[in-house]
């Protein structure tokens, strides 16, 4: 009985950091969750300057790993993870279980086949990621670097 306490606890801690840090971003985010046969993102991207239009990038997550781990974008870029594998994913930032290195970067449920994950980022920073459902997996780790 007392372990159930102490996990009781602990799942209402990190529930309460999650609410706490995503009340707290300073920078506004973009993301979504889409059934999408062919893997298009179906997301709006933010506006950025007139002179620069924001690209669309795509990581594939499969049984095997992802179609890259380290991922070079602009702020204003989208990101989309394709997920065909044959498990559930749940791609986020790290650290695991708490995702709060690029705070609203969490896809937060698992994707099922052919389901994709938009996010857009509006933050210069190094965003390391993983498969929340997998997270000792190291060919579902990564890290998208985001410069102005």
């Amino acid at each position: 009985m007392k372990i159930f306490v102490i996990i009781a606890v602990i799942v209402l801690f990190i529930a309460a950091l999650f609410v706490f840090n995503s009340k707290t971003s300073n920078a506004p985010t973009e993301s979504s969750i889409t059934d999408s046969p062919s893997g298009t993102n179906t997301s709006p991207s933010s506006s950025v300057s007139p002179k620069v239009s924001a690209k669309k990038h795509e990581i594939i997550i499969t049984d095997a790993g992802l179609s890259t781990s380290d991922l070079k974008i602009k702020v204003g870029d989208t990101v989309t993870f394709v997920n065909k594998s044959s498990v559930l994913v749940w791609p986020a930032t790290g650290p695991h279980p708490i995702h709060t290195v690029c705070p609203g970067f969490d896809a937060l449920a698992g994707l099922g086949l052919n389901q994709t994950y938009t996010h857009t980022f509006t933050t210069a920073k190094t965003c390391t990621f993983h498969d929340h459902l997998h997270a000792s997996r190291a060919e579902y780790r990564g890290q998208i670097v985001v410069t102005p």
